[in-house]
C-alpha cells in the first residue's frame, strides 16, 4: 500500500506542474435527472425531465425512447444541460439518439433477460465521470447462476467494467467498451463516487460478494485504474439498497437489505480521501421485513436517511452511538397513485438544491421529498407523495456522485494547485421549545468550512457547528452564522422572529398555530390564532386522524396528553376554509 501511495504521489506531483492554479467550483452535471418510460406511449406513461437548473426545481414531460427501471446514470456539462446517458443497455445523447456504438453494455446472458424488458433493473449500477475528451462509464451487471449460492442466493455481481464515450466528428461515440477493471465476484450495484482529496480526480469502493475484501479504483480524467484491494474488518452484505459518500466525504455508508428473515444492514466506515482506504467499520443489524430499501444522506453530512419500503428512518451520523440515535421520520401514509399502486419508500438521492427525494418500488406518478435534511427529527420535514409527476415512473432513482466537494486544502494530496473557494456560510434552525424561546441551530455551509462562530443577536455566541440557544425574551433577533476556511470567512445572517402572540396575524392567512414543546413526551401544547371559527387536526404517520377539535376565535391554549401516542412523527393542521397551516412535531 504504500509503494502505491507513494507512486500516486510522486504521480500527482508531476502533474500538479502542469496545471495552473485554479480555484473549485461545484459543476451543475447533476442538473438534469431523468425518469420513467419512454414518451411513445401517451398517458399514463411519459419521459419525465426534472431541471434543477431552475429555483425551484421544473418537472416537465420529454420525448425520448429509453425507457428506465432502476438502472440510471446521466452527466451534463458544466452549464448544466444534458450530455449522455444510460439505463444500463444502451447510450444515448441529448438528442436521445442512441450514440455510435453506443449499445451492448454488460455482455452477460442475464442481459438477454433485461433486454427482452427494454431497461437493466440493477440499482446503482452506473455511474458517469468526466473525461478529458469524453466521460468514463463505469458499471456492472448482475449475473444468475444455475443453482443458489452459499449465502442461498441466485444472484451476484461479477465484472466492474468501464466503457470510453469519447467526442467524435457527428457526435459522442463509445471506443473502447465493456473493458474489465475488476473480474470477481462483487455485490450487485451500489456504485458511487468520491472526489478525491486533489479536488479533480475520484474514487469508486467496490466490494466483493458477501466477502471482507474491497476494490479501490482511481477515476482521472486520463484513466481509470484499480488501485488496490483492501482488507475490511467486516462482511459486505450484498442486497437490494445503496451505497453513499457522505458531502464532506468522511464517511462510506452502505444500507442492504439482504433477506426478510435476516433483515437490514447499514454498514459506515471512515473514509481516507487521500489512498482511498476504508476503516473504523460500525454494522447496524435490524428487521422491519423490508423488501425495497434506499439511503442518502444530508448535505451538511450529519444525518443518514434509510428509506426501508415502509418506514423512513433518521440516524445521526455524528452521535457517540450511532445506532441508538435512530428516529422513525415517516411510515408510508397508504396512500396510492394511481389507484392500487402504493407510493411506499425506495431509492433515494440528495439533489443539487439541498433535498433529497425518493423514488416508489412500483409504477407511480409520485416521488417523496425531504425538504430539510439538515435538519434533526421532525425538522427535517418529510412530505409524503409530494411531488407529482406528468408520468408513472417505475422504481429508478438517477444515480450522481456529489460534486460539491473540493480539495483538502493544504493535506498531503493537495497536490495539483486547486484551491477551495470562500466558503458559503448558510444554516437552518427549528423551534424546538417555543414556550422556552429554545432553538436548534444546523449548519449547511459549503465548501468545507473547518470553524464556525455564531452570533444569536442576543449578545450570545457559540463555536459549535450545531449550537443550541434559548433566548431570554420573546423578540425579533438576527442570527449570524461566519463559517471559515483555509481560504478565509463567509457570513450569512436570518430573522429570527419570536415575539409573543397577540391578535396580529403572523402568516397573512388569517391563522396561526404552534405546537411545543417539539420533541413532547407527556404534554403537547398547541396554541393557536384564527380570525374565524376553524378546526385542528393531528395525524398519525400514517396518515390517520388522531385528534380534532373546533376552533374559534383566540382559543385558550390546548393541551393534548401524548403519553399514549406511539412514538413518531405527527402533523397538525388548523384550517378555517378558507386558509390552513400545517406544522410537525415529534412524539418520543
Amino acid at each position: 500500500m504504500k509503494i502505491i501511495t507513494l507512486l500516486l504521489f510522486t504521480i500527482s506531483c508531476v502533474c500538479s506542474q502542469l496545471y495552473a492554479q485554479e480555484t473549485f467550483a461545484r459543476e451543475p452535471r447533476d442538473h438534469i435527472w431523468l425518469f420513467g418510460y419512454d414518451g411513445i406511449g401517451g398517458p399514463p406513461f411519459a419521459s419525465t425531465v426534472m431541471d434543477f437548473n431552475t429555483n425551484p426545481v421544473s418537472v416537465f414531460t420529454d420525448t425520448r425512447q429509453m425507457n428506465f427501471e432502476m438502472t440510471n446514470a446521466s452527466i451534463c456539462d458544466t452549464l448544466g444541460e444534458l450530455e449522455v446517458y444510460t439505463n444500463g443497455l444502451y447510450i444515448a445523447d441529448a438528442a436521445h439518439d442512441t450514440i455510435t456504438n453506443g449499445s451492448g453494455l454488460n455482455p452477460d446472458p442475464y442481459t438477454d433477460f433485461w433486454i427482452e424488458i427494454g431497461a437493466y433493473s440493477l440499482q446503482q449500477s452506473a455511474l458517469f465521470f468526466k473525461a478529458v475528451d469524453g466521460f468514463h462509464l463505469l458499471h456492472t451487471e448482475m449475473t444468475k447462476y444455475e443453482e443458489e449460492d452459499e449465502f442461498g442466493s441466485p444472484y451476484a455481481g461479477n465484472n466492474l467494467y468501464l466503457t470510453e464515450v469519447k467526442s467524435g466528428e457527428t457526435g459522442y461515440e463509445v471506443g473502447n467498451k465493456n473493458q474489465v477493471l475488476v473480474n470477481d465476484t462483487l455485490v450487485f450495484g451500489q456504485l458511487t463516487g468520491c472526489r478525491h482529496a486533489n479536488g479533480q480526480d475520484w474514487w469508486l469502493i467496490v466490494p466483493e460478494y458477501m466477502d471482507n475484501q474491497y476494490y479501490s479504483v482511481l477515476i482521472t480524467p486520463d484513466s481509470v485504474a484499480f488501485v488496490n484491494k483492501y482488507d475490511s474488518d467486516t462482511i459486505f452484505i450484498a442486497g437490494v439498497g445503496q451505497a453513499n459518500f457522505t458531502p464532506d466525504g468522511s464517511k462510506y455508508v452502505r444500507f442492504s437489505s439482504y433477506g426478510i428473515e435476516e433483515g437490514q444492514f447499514i454498514e459506515i466506515y471512515d473514509f481516507d480521501r487521500c489512498d482511498g482506504y476504508l476503516y473504523n467499520p460500525r454494522v447496524i443489524n435490524y428487521n422491519d421485513t423490508a423488501y425495497f430499501a434506499g439511503a442518502a444522506i444530508s448535505e451538511n453530512s450529519r444525518f443518514l436517511y434509510i428509506s426501508s419500503h415502509r418506514y423512513i428512518y433518521q440516524y445521526d451520523l455524528e452521535a457517540e452511538d450511532i445506532e441508538a440515535s435512530k428516529v422513525l421520520a415517516a411510515e408510508y401514509d397508504g396512500f396510492e397513485s394511481p389507484a392500487n399502486f402504493g407510493t411506499r419508500f425506495f431509492l433515494a438521492q440528495l439533489a443539487p438544491d439541498g433535498k433529497i427525494y425518493i423514488s416508489t418500488p412500483g409504477a407511480t406518478d409520485r416521488l417523496h421529498v425531504i425538504h430539510q435534511p439538515n435538519n434533526k427529527g421532525a425538522g427535517c420535514q418529510i412530505e409524503q407523495h409530494g411531488i407529482q409527476l406528468p408520468g408513472l415512473n417505475f422504481r429508478t432513482m438517477p444515480n450522481h456522485p456529489y460534486y460539491g466537494l473540493g480539495p483538502e486544502d493544504g493535506g498531503a494530496c493537495d497536490t495539483l494547485g486547486i484551491d477551495l473557494p470562500l466558503p458559503e456560510a448558510e444554516f437552518s434552525y427549528v423551534v424546538t421549545d417555543s414556550s422556552l424561546q429554545a432553538i436548534d441551530f444546523y449548519d449547511g455551509s459549503k465548501f468545507q468550512p473547518y470553524a464556525w462562530h455564531w452570533d444569536f443577536g442576543d449578545g450570545a455566541v457559540s463555536n459549535s457547528r450545531h449550537p443550541q440557544h434559548s433566548y431570554v425574551f420573546p423578540a425579533l433577533y438576527e442570527a449570524c452564522l461566519t463559517a471559515t476556511n483555509a481560504q478565509g470567512s463567509h457570513t450569512s445572517c436570518q430573522e429570527i422572529d419570536l415575539r409573543a402572540t397577540s391578535t396580529t396575524t403572523l402568516n397573512n392567512d388569517g391563522i396561526y398555530c404552534r405546537a411545543f414543546p417539539n420533541p413532547a413526551s407527556t404534554i403537547l401544547r398547541v396554541e393557536c390564532q384564527i380570525q374565524h371559527t376553524g378546526l385542528l387536526q393531528v395525524f398519525n404517520m400514517r396518515g390517520q386522524e388522531v385528534y380534532r377539535k373546533s376552533i374559534a376565535h383566540n382559543p385558550e391554549p390546548l393541551q393534548l396528553d401524548v403519553r399514549q401516542w406511539p412514538a413518531g412523527v405527527y402533523s397538525i393542521r388548523l384550517s378555517d376554509g378558507y386558509n390552513s397551516q400545517l406544522l410537525q412535531v415529534m412524539v418520543e
